[in-house]
């Protein structure tokens, strides 16, 4: 399949692991330059035969994401798109409490707008495309679900 990506430049958050890797794989088959922004390098010969580029960031920490793009705009001059990828199921449920549910939406969510945001002027000049990418918890919810007896059903609406 020809998808027009031949040396487009794309940023894949979480792209070292998982359905990220597949994501890197098949845009480097498409003759895409991935470059993937994560917390631990991929392994060095994978990331040679896709031809993907590593910026190790710590994607909940805003400050490291504007270094990162920095590193990426220094080396690839061009962006043209981003696939927001990275997150993780932490269990946090209704039981956790507020901070942990903060912590979660950080480590989860929030970083796909700090990334668009950062890579919004870079993506508007290349006519760029942007990705995002949710699990099943978007919509069922994480953490251990409880059962309910009737009577509280019923006053929940």
């Amino acid at each position: 399949m020809d998808l027009h990506l031949k040396d487009k430049v794309v940023v894949v958050t979480g792209g070292g692991s998982g359905i990220g890797a597949g994501i890197v794989e098949v845009l480097a088959e498409e003759g895409a330059v991935p470059v993937i922004f994560g917390r631990t390098p991929p392994d060095p010969d994978w990331l040679a035969r896709t031809g993907a580029d590593f910026i190790q960031v710590e994607l909940s920490n805003d400050e490291a994401c504007r270094r990162a793009v920095q590193t990426l705009r220094d080396r690839h001059i061009v962006v043209h798109g981003l696939v927001n990828n990275a997150g993780a199921n932490d269990g946090v449920g209704l039981d956790a409490g507020p901070d942990a549910f903060r912590a979660s939406l950080d480590q989860n969510l929030v970083h796909y707008y700090t990334m668009v945001h950062l890579l919004a002027d870079d993506l508007r000049a290349s006519r760029g495309a942007i990705v995002n990418i949710s699990s099943k918890t978007a919509v069922t919810g994480q953490g251990e679900p409880r059962p309910m007896s009737r009577r509280k059903r019923q006053s929940w609406g």
